[in-house]
């Protein structure tokens, strides 16, 4: 189902109306607040006609992720467009590289414990739900912020006093359907019977944790409440952030030398990383795994977390009705409790050939002063050949751009080349490149997963000002082999799997061939399918507050003391004390944040608030009226009010920003309806004619 409606958003002209495009998976059934039925388009062209335009052009190669439910683990195959297996390119790892691998190699000991360095949380329990894969990345997750030594503020410890991330946040909200269209990450989402107790994996992770769902704190978002379900509040509330991660390719059968060294080197360096096994198999009485029932990585079924390996453990620890060949095997870390195996923990030979997905997790705590532009909201299972790919935004606030993101397919060689750039755009830019370029850098990147570079030099950018990043990647320097890169596509799978998006005209923009830059929203697969937007993001600093933002926090403090018994909740509780500690100069700004949104959570839950009520408070640099961000109230900031507004009330809404939302709702009632769009007309129709007025005096009137 795909429907065409008139928009602005912060990436395409500020002074005109063009399409939106809302697309989801073909058959698959919509909640309200969807497309309704039909093909419509701005202009009264049928879409049909557009469809036979856009197959005019041949698309690149495409390569398909495969999701196979197997006891609440989603594990991936790769095909072509055609549903043939596909099998990514080999790359060597430069010769620079090896030698520093083959001095790391030497240096490795021959058994290692990350719990020895306090350098693993606790064992949890999954209980019925088939969660494995959450609670092995995020004890993964909790295991490299501990290697990392990073700080971590004493109100977001557990009850036990350590440190511990949320599996229901992680595995509720990537398959949840978001409900608040002032984000340009709405409508992305995946779905699936159970949400993440259906399946999930690395994959899903790595797209769920880059795209700001998570890392969430467990108290927040208790494991207990699985049944009961989750506030939308909590969709973005995030305690840590993912930087990068690094997946090793599966091979056909248990890992080799190389490879059994590098995941030593991984958990030396960086703590625990996630894995993948089938679990069908039986322990031996020392709790050692080896079974020879099940070959190749294609059974896996459960995923664990590897927190050490020891050489020497000998091959008679395991059964001797499946024996390895050779001593040596992984210390690996389950989630069914600490009350089976060896309190929670097993060993599981080098020779098991289900094993493999090894993942690492690079986490950092999140900043209020960070923001990630990006239109993905849960990645892609759809990777294309394309030669380039680009996504333009608009700035929000004044920062500098410092990063760039992206997911480096598994149908890439897991030895990538890449060259970024970043471009300042000209007013009347119409693709990527038609602007300044502004930044520039190449190099390579190593394994699949999310990736992150550096821009050698920050680049400046002021609120209002359109820029472009642009990613070129490429499997091999020598022959320019070009490389995959995901893209959004509607996709109903037969695990049940049915990946959803939302994308918008002069979003996202693709080259190939010749036919130079292309918006993705002008495309169709070659199965007839929409495409949406580019997995790329970019990262900005803003300038650091001279002081806290506490609005939010100080408004839902006061909804809690009105409430009867409201100031026994917990949450206000905690709110209160945060802020004693902002007096104080005690605490940060993202405490704050989170106690917020904690605290707005439980008034939900009283039927206090109502989503997004108060989500916005903390945004002080909103400029009522103004709604496409040109520094001045016009005719086209009415129009545009009156269009998010229709959209709305057919419960077809479109996806704009907050500020843009900020900016709309000028009677600050939070909501954009009709008498948003009036005010602004009659504010922009007094100034026109030179009579001084403000919102506050017209909504007076």
């Amino acid at each position: 189902i795909a429907r065409t409606t008139a928009c602005c958003t912060a990436a395409i002209s500020t002074t005109a109306l063009t399409p939106k495009l809302m697309a989801t998976g073909a058959s698959a059934p919509r909640a309200s607040g969807g497309p309704s039925s039909g093909i419509w388009s701005w202009c009264g062209k049928p879409a049909a006609a557009l469809s036979e335009a856009q197959q005019m052009l041949r698309l690149p190669d495409r390569v398909d992720m495969i999701l196979q439910q197997q006891d609440g683990y989603l594990h991936t195959t790769l095909v072509d467009q055609d549903g043939v297996s596909y099998d990514p390119p080999e790359t060597a790892l430069p010769q620079a590289a090896e030698e520093q691998h083959l001095v790391q190699a030497q240096s490795l000991p021959e058994s290692y414990d990350l719990r020895e360095e306090s350098c693993v949380t606790s064992v949890k329990n999954q209980g019925s739900e088939g969660l494995c894969w959450a609670f092995a990345v995020l004890s993964a997750c909790e295991s490299n912020l501990l290697k990392q030594g990073v700080s971590i503020p004493e109100d977001w410890l557990s009850e036990n006093g350590e440190l511990d991330l949320s599996e229901a946040h992680l595995g509720w909200f990537p398959y949840t359907e978001p409900t608040n269209w002032t984000d340009l990450r709405y409508g992305d989402w995946l779905e699936l019977d159970g949400k993440g107790s259906g399946g999930g994996n690395a994959t899903v992770a790595a797209y769920a944790l880059g795209s700001g769902l998570g890392a969430q704190l467990e108290d927040n978002v208790p494991y207990t409440d699985w049944e009961a379900g989750y506030s939308e509040y909590q969709r973005y509330a995030s305690a840590f952030r993912l930087h990068a991660s690094n997946m090793l390719p599966d091979s056909d059968g248990a890992l080799d030398a190389e490879s059994i060294e590098t995941v030593k080197r991984w958990i030396l360096e960086d703590g625990g990383v996630y894995a993948s096994y089938y679990s069908g198999g039986v322990l031996s009485d020392d709790f050692a795994y080896y079974q020879t029932k099940r070959i190749g990585h294609d059974y896996a079924s459960h995923a664990i977390t590897i927190v050490g390996w020891d050489d020497q453990f000998d091959r008679s620890h395991f059964r001797a009705a499946a024996m390895p060949e050779e001593n040596g095997a992984w210390l690996c870390k389950n989630s069914w409790g600490p009350d089976v195996m060896d309190n929670g923990y097993f060993w599981m030979s080098y020779e098991e050939t289900t094993l493999g997905e090894f993942t690492q997790f690079q986490m950092q705590p999140a900043s209020a002063t960070e923001q990630v532009y990006q239109y993905d909201g849960i990645g892609s299972m759809s990777a294309f050949s394309m030669d380039a790919v680009s996504n333009i935004f608009t700035a929000e606030t004044d920062g500098s751009l410092t990063e760039l993101s992206f997911y480096n397919s598994e149908a890439n060689s897991s030895t990538l080349w890449y060259q970024a750039q970043i471009y300042l755009l000209d007013a009347d830019a119409n693709s990527p490149e038609d602007g300044t370029l502004a930044a520039e850098t190449e190099g390579t990147v190593f394994y699949h997963g999310m990736k992150t570079i550096s821009f050698p030099k920050p680049v400046s950018l002021q609120k209002g000002q359109r820029f472009a990043v642009v990613l070129q990647l490429r499997n091999d320097t020598e022959s320019g082999e070009t490389a995959y890169q995901y893209i959004e596509r509607n996709v109903e799978q037969a695990s049940g799997l049915s990946e959803y998006f939302y994308a918008a005209p002069g979003q996202s923009y693709v080259k190939w061939g010749n036919y130079g830059w292309r918006d993705t929203t002008e495309l169709t697969s070659r199965d007839g399918t929409k495409m949406g937007n580019v997995v790329l993001k970019a990262v900005v600093q803003q300038a650091t507050a001279e002081s806290y933002s506490m609005k939010q926090l100080t408004e839902a403090c006061a909804l809690a003391e009105s409430l009867e018994d409201g100031t026994e909740l917990t949450a206000y509780s905690a709110a209160q004390q945060m802020l004693t500690a902002a007096e104080d100069g005690t605490c940060t700004q993202e405490e704050i944040d989170l106690a917020a949104l904690q605290l707005l959570t439980d008034l939900e839950a009283e039927g206090v608030v109502s989503y997004p009520a108060h989500l916005y408070d903390s945004i002080s640099d909103a400029k009522l009226g103004d709604c496409n961000w040109d520094s001045s109230v016009t005719l086209s900031d009415a129009t545009l009010a009156l269009t998010w507004y229709a959209q709305s009330a057919v419960k077809d809404p479109i996806a704009i920003t907050a500020r843009q939302f900020l900016g709309a709702d000028v009677d600050q009632d939070g909501t954009i309806a009709l008498r948003d769009a009036t005010l602004i007309l009659t504010y922009y129709a007094e100034a026109a004619v030179g009579n001084s007025v403000t919102f506050e005096e017209l909504l007076q009137k």
